[in-house]
């Protein structure tokens, strides 16, 4: 019993320590017990060394199978966007699907999304197809266990029809931008890839590609 009181304690301590250093209000980190009730007690063991090697490893594969349906939750999804994008959040980016081998998101023409000219405005095209693509390189990079920098350095795009529905931007190169991150890791030169986000109508006619060039560099 004495253990638990212990163990619960030096949760407590960690997270307020975590919630200082992250600067963020409380609510968030609320969700984020929720992510998965054992977590933060399980942060708090590996900062006092108690877990070994192997358990940390676990625990890194945990997150990687669990973060992507925790996702999956609206809610949850929208918290994550006002965390890490808000403006991705105020136009109404929604996550449709994630995987090893594919990510799309939906952005949904309105208000918020619009142009003068009744379509979806490119920024806002290229805002969710850039969204497609750094979502699981960001995932990947927090994979890793190293520190990495991934910035964009070029977006092309081409717009083949008018937006004036909801579009669905999906990546199929999220094997690639695993790769290139491991590439990364092992290397002190940054490591580039060019991505394609197609965008299609609720029909599958194809409104928009976007090309995303990210780099990943290993912090020294």
């Amino acid at each position: 019993m004495a253990t638990k009181v212990e163990d619960t304690q030096r949760s407590a301590s960690f997270f307020a320590k975590f919630n200082g250093v992250l600067n963020l209000p409380f609510i968030r980190l609320a969700a984020c017990r929720q992510f998965a009730p054992t977590f933060m007690l399980a942060i708090a063991r590996l900062s006092t060394g108690l877990l070994s090697l192997s358990k940390r490893e676990q625990l890194l594969l945990h997150m990687q199978n669990t973060f992507p349906r925790w996702l999956s939750s609206s809610w949850r999804w929208r918290l994550f966007l006002w965390w890490k994008l808000p403006a991705a959040a105020f136009v109404g980016v929604r996550l449709v699907h994630l995987d090893t081998e594919r990510c799309s998101v939906d952005l949904p023409y309105g208000w918020r999304s619009q142009n003068p000219f009744r379509s979806i405005y490119f920024a806002a095209q290229c805002a969710a197809a850039e969204l497609s693509t750094g979502l699981p390189a960001w995932l990947a990079v927090r994979q890793q266990g190293a520190a990495i920098s991934m910035l964009v350095t070029r977006i092309e795009a081409d717009f083949l029809k008018k937006a004036d529905q909801r579009l669905r931007f999906t990546c199929e190169a999220v094997q690639e931008m695993g790769q290139t991150i491991r590439h990364a890791v092992k290397s002190d030169e940054a490591q580039t890839l060019r991505v394609l986000s197609v965008g299609r109508l609720p029909d599958g006619s194809e409104a928009a590609h976007v090309w995303v060039t990210w780099s990943f560099r290993r912090k020294r």
